[in-house]
């Protein structure tokens, strides 16, 4: 109780619990994570939100981390990227001479 009121009653956490509980943190926004250190502003770039949900997984896994169901992922998407970068889902992203859902002026970091 001593050491709990000398800490400014927080429980005092060692090196180990504190990585933990940021890559829990980081996990818990998984998507927002993968947006902030994968997505790149790029002008002459497009991705298909297919493109994005995979690079995503790619990045969970990569990071051993649960991702998100693909649902959800193409719920939180255009909500995270309007946040992000003021940007709106298109329906006009050409892949093999077909439209897409995706994003003019973004590419995904290698």
């Amino acid at each position: 109780a001593q050491l709990l009121l000398e800490a400014d009653k927080q429980l005092i956490k060692s090196d180990a619990q504190k990585a933990k509980i940021e890559q829990l943190l980081n996990e818990s926004d998984s998507l927002g994570n993968f947006i902030d250190h994968v997505i790149i502003a790029d002008s002459t770039s497009t991705a298909t939100t297919a493109e994005l949900i995979e690079a995503y997984k790619r990045f969970c896994e990569r990071k051993n981390w649960t991702p998100v169901s693909r649902s959800f992922a193409e719920k939180m998407l255009p909500e995270l990227m309007f946040m992000r970068f003021g940007v709106s889902k298109r329906t006009d992203v050409m892949r093999n001479g077909k439209n897409n859902r995706g994003y003019y002026g973004f590419a995904i970091r290698a």
